[in-house]
């Protein structure tokens, strides 16, 4: 006997089944969209220095910005080398390729392919002069 029989009372089950699947989905979509802004509890003011680089990734889960850092920063566990930073081109196109120092707070994004990871949103930023080689 199938559950999906067009009985009258076998016909309110899946309808039932149906509006619980349409709904978890429609939730889960709402939760997807806002998963790469989520901000968090461990959300870290920071200080770093590097060089301002652009970014390109496959699958786009980039904001197009990156510190490469002089001083390796350690963010739960895990020791970055490189911090992607908010995506404001009009504002870093002036610094890009040049040594920086920049202040904000670190925020987490989630995405499909990289899965979770950090990005400054620079609250300051100034260049600084290249060091003595």
């Amino acid at each position: 006997m199938s559950i999906f029989r067009s009985s009258a009372r076998s016909g309110v089950w899946p309808q039932g089944v149906a509006v619980a699947v349409l709904a978890s989905f429609a939730w889960t979509g709402c939760a997807g969209r806002n998963s790469s802004a989520t901000r968090t509890a461990d959300d870290e003011r920071v200080t770093v220095r590097g060089v301002l680089v652009r970014v390109v990734a496959i699958g786009g889960e980039t904001t197009g910005w990156a510190l490469q850092l002089e001083t390796p920063l350690k963010l739960e566990g895990q020791t970055v080398h490189e911090l992607e930073v908010n995506s404001q081109p009009e504002r870093w196109a002036g610094s890009e390729e040049k040594r920086v120092e920049a202040r904000g707070r670190i925020r987490w994004r989630q995405g499909i392919e990289r899965g979770r990871w950090p990005v400054l949103e620079i609250e300051s930023l100034r260049e600084l002069s290249v060091p003595d080689s």
